[in-house]
């Protein structure tokens, strides 16, 4: 299993949902992290445009944009942002 690196703006904003959600996306985040390839997952799609190489992780209203990525020797789920379905991808 992966681990799950967040960037700060995501943890902040997990920090401040409501805690039902927020423990419905950490599941879904661990889920993902224990696939061997998270594309395999129904609820993560690929993105494309300048997004691409970048996935994005849908628990109900919410999405998560996330990328597998290798820090030292280790592979992580690098989670960039968490957010509302509408806002997530403004940047």
């Amino acid at each position: 299993m992966r681990s799950i690196v967040f960037h700060r703006r995501a943890a902040r904003y997990l920090s401040r949902m409501p805690r039902d959600r927020a423990v419905q996306v950490r599941d879904a985040l661990r889920e993902v992290a224990a696939l061997d390839d998270i594309s395999s997952h129904p609820a993560v799609k690929s993105m494309a445009g300048a997004m691409a190489g970048w996935s994005r992780l849908r628990v109900g209203s919410y999405r998560a944009i996330l990328q597998v990525t290798i820090v030292e020797i280790d592979e992580v789920l690098y989670v960039d942002a968490i957010g509302p379905r509408g806002d997530i991808y403004k940047g």
